[in-house]
């Protein structure tokens, strides 16, 4: 399957590769909003486990997820080239 995302204007193409459980699709490559995608562990169609999420803006965070949030040790990078190692909390830094 293939599926079609545009940044910026640019139409790119991911292949969705995973397994199912329990009728969810989990380790894959899930769109989010316009211009964004995460790829990574999932449960129950939410962000679960590590991952990888690209946002529209350039910025991109590598860590843990809880119920589709920022939960556990994460790295984001500015689109400006800085980052921060984080300790996250129910999508709040700690």
């Amino acid at each position: 399957m293939n599926l079609k995302v545009s940044i910026k204007d640019r139409p790119l193409f991911f292949i969705i590769d995973g397994q199912w459980t329990l009728d969810t699709f989990n380790n894959s490559i899930k769109g989010t909003t316009p211009g964004e995608f995460y790829h990574g562990e999932q449960l129950q169609g939410k962000r679960h486990g590590y991952g990888f999420q690209l946002y529209a803006n350039g910025d991109s965070f590598v860590g843990y997820w809880a119920g589709d949030m920022k939960h556990g040790e994460g790295i984001t990078q500015y689109a400006n080239g800085q980052y921060s190692k984080d300790e996250w909390y129910a999508n709040k830094k700690n």
